[in-house]
């Protein structure tokens, strides 16, 4: 009897660590977001391109800085904090069509914005997003994509015209591999033809709400783990039985 109990114990205690092993860890680009770190092998990078190409090749923002009145973020240039750029105000109060909390994500004139996030392992992804106009003060509006990696992988995409509703929905649990990429994508083409076609990005401040829910597989050691917990309790109870005959 004690042989089973200490195999039992095993057993939980393997099931334990693999269910720690395989636990869902929620990355939020708002409450993650950073202005000292932004590179190729951050959770979160930010992002553009020099054109309007979503082929998954995105430029890294090298600057952070102040990019409106009191909002932190990333561009390109220290002279000026003209679009593209990507921030979050945490200022504590509104920052003009930024509210205190909120993301701004503005691409540049006929440049994409993208807000990266990087597959830490082989595992399962589920998003959950939203995507809002800031500025209705004139333009066209934005077209907003979400590509697993680039414009081949498209999740999800809508047109959001000046002045129009948030667009939020959610994208069930697919796989994916260490090192891939989900791009959320604002582009500045939105309705046409654009009012202003010599800067489309204009008034194209753009609220986004990029939530990932990752569940990594099991490592084979867990997975080893747990065949050890099995077979103890398999190898206790048939020593149990025969002792009994």
């Amino acid at each position: 009897m004690q042989s089973l109990i200490s195999s039992a114990i095993v057993l939980c205690m393997s099931f334990a660590f693999v269910e720690t092993a395989t636990a869902a860890t929620i990355y939020d680009f708002e409450t993650d977001f950073s202005t000292t770190t932004n590179t190729a092998t951050s959770t979160w990078s930010y992002r553009t391109a020099a054109d309007l190409l979503r082929d998954g090749s995105y430029d890294l923002f090298a600057v952070s800085q102040v990019i409106l009145s009191a909002t932190d973020g990333w561009n390109e240039t220290i002279a000026n904090a003209h679009p593209p750029y990507i921030g979050v105000n945490t200022s504590g109060a509104a920052d003009g069509v930024v509210p205190d909390g909120d993301s701004t994500v503005h691409p540049g004139h006929n440049r994409i914005a993208v807000v990266s996030w990087l597959a830490p392992s082989d595992g399962t992804a589920a998003i959950d997003y939203l995507f809002g106009d800031q500025n209705a003060g004139g333009g066209s509006g934005i077209t907003w994509y979400i590509d697993d990696g680039d414009s081949t992988g498209n999740l999800a995409t809508g047109l959001l015209g000046n002045g129009g509703l948030d667009q939020s929905g959610s994208i069930a649990s697919f796989a994916v591999s260490a090192g891939d990429r989900i791009n959320f994508v604002i582009d500045p083409v939105g309705t046409a033809p654009d009012p202003i076609p010599a800067a489309n990005h204009a008034f194209d401040n753009t609220h986004v709400v990029a939530t990932v829910t990752f569940v990594p597989v099991p490592e084979a050691s867990s997975i080893a783990l747990l065949l050890i917990g099995v077979g103890s309790v398999s190898c206790g109870w048939r020593r149990r039985r025969t002792v009994k005959y």
